[in-house]
């Protein structure tokens, strides 16, 4: 039909029904925060678009050099400021005025440091002309930033610092500290003495230039040392560049020995076998060189000539050097007696 506003004029006398017209209301809202001339918006949207019964986010303003926040043109004093349960558009200005101030404080926080937090108070327009010295274990300080994190953040890099007109914040910075020396530890890794001294300490990135005495572990050799204790790492020695802690170990060769195998008896002879590693064992065992007149072989080496020291099998491990002794047995007289046979 047609459709009538206030504006409308009627025509006519005759009396007339008008009907509302309904349209579908938005479950949005915008939300409009703005500033006058004595400041910005700091952090958060300055128009938000909202659903209906939801929450605004947070939006601070921050006031321009010599002035200072007052209010929002509703009249709410909140910076931050968030809208909550949003039912409606919402339009408001930051009201700032003038800040006739004397002194502004600048406020230092540690951020687990050891030291406590310290503030600041200069007079108005004026500069830092120092900053503490904080300190943390185990951290080297990096320095002061208006934000904690913030890749972005702006860092005190010179002094004087300023003219500062309002009170600030900064933040200490830290990197975990690296250590200006290392320790090389020596590790004997089944020697019997230490390596003299066991440990070293030493500046970063330098040599030794000179190792350790070795240490001493019987029946074996010192070879060199090595990152890994099984030896499948890297070789260490004097000339090797320190970077960080370390430890390297002791690897060892195993002594070789010579057994000699004595036939054990005048006229007999013997047989060497050298280069027998430490716990390595011999098999199969030789035999003797000769032959014994009226005596056989009884297969068994002795470590004494009597035959009463310690029998060596083909399981005994060598341990060092040593001279075997065969064993004989007297080979048996057999009598052969030769009857006629007949009586008489």
């Amino acid at each position: 039909g047609t459709k009538y506003t206030s504006e409308t004029v009627f025509k006519g006398n005759a009396d007339i029904i008008l009907f509302a017209n309904w349209v579908e209301s938005s479950n949005k809202f915008v939300l409009s925060y703005l500033t006058d001339n004595g400041g910005f918006i700091l952090e958060g949207e300055a128009i938000q678009n909202i659903e209906k019964g939801e929450n605004g986010q947070p939006v601070k303003v921050k006031p321009y050099d010599g002035f200072k926040f007052v209010k929002w043109s509703d009249g709410v004093t909140d910076n931050p400021r968030t809208d909550v349960k949003v039912d409606k558009d919402i339009e408001v200005k930051a009201i700032f005025e003038k800040d006739e101030i004397s002194k502004v404080k600048v406020t230092f926080y540690t951020n687990n440091g050891s030291e406590e937090n310290k503030v600041v108070e200069l007079d108005w327009n004026t500069s830092l002309t120092s900053t503490p010295t904080p300190e943390r274990n185990g951290y080297d300080f990096i320095g002061w930033y208006d934000h904690p994190t913030d890749e972005k953040a702006v860092k005190i890099d010179k002094l004087p610092w300023g003219p500062i007109t309002f009170d600030l914040s900064y933040y200490a910075r830290w990197k975990v500290n690296t250590p200006n020396n290392f320790t090389v530890t020596f590790n004997k890794n089944g020697g019997n003495t230490e390596a003299n001294p066991a440990t070293i300490s030493i500046a970063k990135g330098l040599s030794l230039s000179t190792l350790p005495s070795q240490p001493v572990r019987d029946h074996y050799t010192f070879k060199n040392w090595n990152t890994q204790a099984n030896g499948t790492g890297t070789i260490f020695t004097a000339t090797t560049p320190v970077t960080a802690n370390i430890t390297v170990y002791a690897q060892w060769t195993a002594n070789k020995y010579s057994v000699i195998f004595d036939d054990n008896f005048d006229g007999g002879a013997s047989v060497t076998r050298d280069n027998i590693e430490y716990l390595s064992r011999i098999s199969p065992l030789p035999q003797p060189i000769n032959s014994r007149p009226n005596y056989y072989f009884a297969g068994v080496w002795n470590t004494q000539a009597d035959g009463n020291g310690t029998d060596f099998t083909a399981n005994t491990p060598v341990t060092g050097n040593i001279t075997l002794y065969a064993k004989w047995a007297v080979v048996p007289v057999v009598t052969v007696a030769f009857d006629d046979n007949y009586s008489g």
